[in-house]
């Protein structure tokens, strides 16, 4: 830039003084200086305003990168929680989460709905014949993780209530301490530790809904305290509770300390597992490339109704004083590649010594085996067959058999199931039950068949 001042400031005096001859004529060589100047000129200009509006650039990108920084820096701190190291986000089979950086302190936050259609079909003459519609069968809400440290775990369960649809406390509500070397002690709200098919999730189940053996003799959820242990091929839990089903939002469920429940009810159940992992056996699914898994379980449960002022009583059919209700069941699962089968055999002793009614000493008797095959990487077709005996007189056994189909889109993240149950006897009263789909038959009237489809999601 200075040479080409310099430059044009000698051209500028030269033609300066030749232009000062104005009496002489136009000088050729004159009028050429003239038309470079103007040429240098407009080069320079050029010049000048390229170079300022370089600068300028260079300035705004100077102040661009000062925000993207600033920027990234904000974002930063507040994805760690203002330095402190924690994070957040989404693993597969685990839901979303919050933790801490030393990874002391976890909320995880999991979810369910099923959404089902159920059409039955029975001949009861007055009553209809066929009953059919929509329901929300399950949406549920779990928080879950430890707190403190990962020895202390939690799970908090929120569930619509299927009739009003309000939002209740679901089936998990407990707090549970790790000791290490596989010892656990858990208190609050949970399964009881008694039949294999009420143990499976309810998101994990092979039909679509479980069988009325299983609501029949579950003792269902309860509240109390549990010690479990587990080992590489064993597990061993025992729990003392207020009674079979004595969480609070189940049917005729318990009221406060005070209430009338059981003088004393408790469970035990032991597993053996030779093949496989805990984790494989967790359900009765034989996905393709599942591993060889084996597992046998055994358990026991008793509970004896509170004394002289009782109405409540131990057994769900009767309502006298001290009801005595001893259970016990035995299980097997098999699973492997594309293929799995499982069945439980269940026993039943109800005695009372009622002052009032006539005395009880009934043997009841349950049988449940389930079975399936993938067809594909993702369908599953399948067969679950009950039999069941109450030791009543004027009540059929239980005879039925449900055959279905199940379509994966991701495992059972997002599945969706059809299956029909066919009733060979009559479906009597004490084994109705309307969450299974399954209405009560008029006398010696067979023949009932129920229709359920379901579709789940889980995040």
């Amino acid at each position: 830039m200075a040479i080409s001042s310099l430059t044009l400031a000698v051209l500028s005096c030269v033609a300066c003084a030749h232009a000062s001859q104005a009496d002489r004529p136009a000088d050729p060589e004159v009028v050429e200086l003239r038309e470079r100047v103007a040429k240098l000129e407009g080069k320079i200009t050029d010049m000048q305003a390229a170079d300022g509006e370089r600068w300028l650039t260079e300035e705004r990108a100077a102040d661009i990168r000062g925000i993207v920084a600033d920027v990234l820096a904000d974002a930063d701190a507040r994805a760690s929680f203002q330095d402190s190291g924690a994070a957040a986000g989404w693993e597969k089979g685990k839901g979303f989460f919050i933790r801490s950086a030393d990874g002391n302190f976890v909320l995880r936050i999991r979810g369910q709905m099923q959404f089902r259609w159920v059409w039955n079909h029975t001949d009861n003459g007055p009553v209809d014949d066929d009953r059919y519609g929509f329901e929300n069968r399950r949406a549920k809400l779990w928080f879950s993780g430890n707190i403190v440290d990962p020895s202390w775990t939690y799970e908090f369960e929120l569930q619509n209530n299927r009739s009003s649809g309000a939002i209740t406390e679901g089936e998990n509500l407990w707090i549970q301490k790790d000791f290490g070397e596989g010892f656990k002690l858990k208190v609050g709200q949970f399964k009881a530790p008694f039949l294999r098919e009420e143990l499976v999730a309810a998101t994990q189940l092979k039909a679509v809904e479980r069988s009325n053996v299983n609501a029949k003799f579950s003792a269902a959820v309860v509240q109390g305290i549990m010690a479990s242990y587990e080992a590489e091929m064993w597990r061993v839990s025992a729990a003392v509770m207020d009674g079979f089903g004595s969480a609070a939002y189940a049917a005729g469920g318990a009221a406060g300390f005070d209430g009338e429940d059981q003088e004393f009810a408790g469970a035990a159940r032991v597993e053996f597992l030779p093949m496989g992992t805990w984790k494989t056996a967790a359900n009765d699914t034989g996905f393709r490339g599942t591993e060889p898994t084996l597992l046998f379980g055994a358990a026991a449960a008793y509970q004896k109704a509170e004394y002289g002022t009782g109405t409540n009583g131990a057994p769900p059919d009767f309502n006298n004083n001290e009801a005595e209700d001893f259970r016990a069941t035995f299980d097997a699962t098999f699973k492997t590649d594309g293929f799995s089968i499982a069945g439980a055999a269940i026993y039943r002793k109800l005695q009372t010594d009622d002052t009032v009614l006539v005395p009880v000493d009934r043997d009841q008797w349950g049988l449940v085996a389930r079975a399936g095959f993938f067809v594909t990487e993702d369908i599953e077709i399948f067969g679950v067959y009950e039999w069941g005996e109450l030791d009543t007189s004027g009540v059929d056994d239980l005879s039925t058999l449900t055959l279905g189909v199940t379509k994966y889109f991701d495992q059972h993240n997002l599945k969706w199931t059809n299956d029909v149950g066919f009733g060979f006897n009559p479906v009597a009263s004490d084994w109705a039950n309307a969450s299974t789909g399954w209405r009560a038959d008029s006398a010696d009237q067979d023949g009932q068949f129920v229709f359920r489809s379901s579709f789940q999601l889980l995040f």
